[in-house]
């Protein structure tokens, strides 16, 4: 009895400042980090599909769980000076990535794992993927005759597997994307 009494009183006592409490951390997510929208960094005013929304919104949201999140983590319990720009540091999550790589114990496995599959990820998103050559640029007319709309379309074929399978793994691994 005591503890329900207690527990109420608590309740009672603490009502306002947990009501404003609630209403900054409302209002801050609602109006600053916006964490109910995915942004795919997409051109504003474009058309863009909803298979390249899907893309861009989680590949992106990726980019912003390294580059952010991982990297501050990683700066808690670091004594190493990072320069952060817009809240993202690179460096200080590559640390962190070499941190959790060398993680030794049966109970770290699934961490280093996880972080060697998050940091693939991200490395084909920033790296791999834009560096893909362009098939139309890439291939001329003149040199492949009637085959040239084939290859292209190959060739289109093979990034948009590639891009659906590394959409899969992320899918795979999204438990493990927190902090």
């Amino acid at each position: 009895m005591s503890d329900t009494v207690l527990r109420k009183l608590q309740n009672f006592l603490y009502y306002p400042s947990d009501l404003w409490y609630s209403i900054r951390c409302y209002t801050k997510n609602r109006y600053l980090t916006q964490t109910h929208n995915l942004k795919t960094g997409l051109k504003k005013g474009e058309w863009h599909d909803l298979d390249t929304r899907i893309l861009y919104g989680l590949f992106n949201e990726l980019v912003e769980f390294v580059e952010v999140e991982l990297a501050h983590l990683n700066n808690l319990d670091r004594k190493k000076k990072y320069k952060f720009k817009n809240g993202r540091c690179v460096e200080a999550a590559y640390d962190y990535f070499q941190w959790a790589n060398n993680l030794q114990g049966e109970n770290n496995h699934v961490q280093r794992e996880n972080s060697i599959k998050i940091k693939e990820l991200y490395e084909w998103w920033k790296h791999t993927r834009p560096n893909r050559d362009d098939p139309i640029v890439s291939i001329t007319k003149e040199s492949h005759g009637d085959k040239y709309y084939q290859l292209i379309y190959d060739i289109e074929k093979d990034y948009d597997d590639e891009d659906t399978e590394m959409l899969i793994d992320l899918i795979k691994i999204r438990n493990c994307l927190w902090t």
